[in-house]
């Protein structure tokens, strides 16, 4: 990779490391990340970089920006694997104190809420539904084709026996979030905005608040309160109020609608983490990932009562805390 970053780019680097899973590679003029984006299609990474200009162009100063090839190109090759090169801003402060991330978080939306060029590869707001319904259809089907092969591995056993809960509470998801389009009305801050395909501590961690260009997708803000949630949960779950305490810092800068609340309720609703494991096991061919996708799908099992219970609890805080909202609980909870 050094010789290539010399031959597209005109760098001497060195290697310094990782950052997340990304390489980092030190020059005279700064540290840069290679970053894979084979998963990405064109339109969707020229996106990105716009977005990364734009927060730069506002002062911005954590954004680590696309950097173009000699060619002038966005993304380059280097042994048949597609990637970015991204300039590590010079400073990004550390964190002071842990309200910090979800503060940081409501002015990143805040601004990402302003952009004036338009946006069409990226953009996921008002599409859930739809996404939501072809995914668990297609994985349905799948699950039937499973179910007549009796296969004999564990994580198909489990797939098998697990899957028709996941349905129901796929269902409930989806019903959530069509009662909350027809019986409530969004507000300002219910516009979309510049948010992350799945938010957790890695994206901006303890030590950095480094933004990542092809971290982002265009949607409701409530996407990443809920996918740090349940980040959180799926690393090491701790008590109900410490996720709805993050909520609560964040709307120290940026208050919920009750058109928030309930977009945030019904995406905790729908069990992304369990479909993506699912994806994530049969897309592979590697066997140690293969184990370790097994023991992640049997503790998401185990904890499955504990996510109930953190979806009741979080509708509790947000009754007491938020009257005069309609928030409808979900019965069977």
């Amino acid at each position: 990779m050094k010789q290539h970053l010399h031959t597209l780019f005109n760098l001497r680097a060195e290697s310094d490391g990782m950052f997340r899973s990304y390489e980092r590679y030190r020059c005279q003029n700064g540290h840069y990340l290679v970053v894979p984006v084979t998963h990405l299609e064109a339109d969707e990474i020229e996106e990105m970089s716009l977005l990364g200009e734009y927060f730069v162009q506002k002062g911005d100063q954590h954004i680590a920006a696309m950097v173009k090839n000699k060619r002038g190109e966005i993304v380059s090759k280097a042994e048949e694997q597609l990637f970015v090169l991204l300039r590590c801003p010079y400073e990004s402060r550390k964190l002071g104190y842990p309200q910090a991330i979800p503060e940081e978080l409501a002015k990143f939306h805040q601004k990402g809420r302003r952009i004036t060029f338009p946006i069409q590869k990226l953009v996921r707001i008002g599409q859930w539904k739809s996404m939501w319904e072809k995914r668990i259809d297609q994985m349905e089907q799948f699950w039937a084709l499973k179910t007549k092969d009796h296969p004999m591995e564990l994580f198909e056993k489990l797939f098998i026996e697990s899957f028709p809960y996941y349905v129901g509470l796929t269902e409930n998801a989806i019903q959530y979030l069509v009662d909350t389009e027809m019986d409530d009305l969004p507000r300002e801050t219910d516009y979309g905005t510049v948010c992350h395909h799945r938010f957790s501590y890695d994206c901006w961690s303890q030590e950095s608040l480094m933004r990542l260009p092809t971290d982002w997708v265009f949607d409701h803000p409530s996407r990443d309160l809920v996918e740090w949630i349940r980040s959180s949960f799926n690393d090491e779950p701790q008590r109900s109020e410490h996720y709805y305490q993050f909520i609560s810092n964040y709307e120290n800068v940026q208050p919920l609608s009750s058109f928030s609340w309930r977009l945030l309720y019904s995406r905790l609703m729908f069990p992304v983490h369990y479909l993506e494991c699912i994806e994530s096991y049969y897309r592979t061919q590697d066997e140690e990932q293969k184990q370790a996708l097994t023991e992640h799908l049997q503790n998401i099992l185990k904890r499955s009562h504990r996510y109930e219970r953190l979806l009741s609890d979080i509708h509790g805080l947000i009754g007491v805390r938020r009257r005069g909202m309609n928030i409808p609980k979900v019965n069977w909870i």
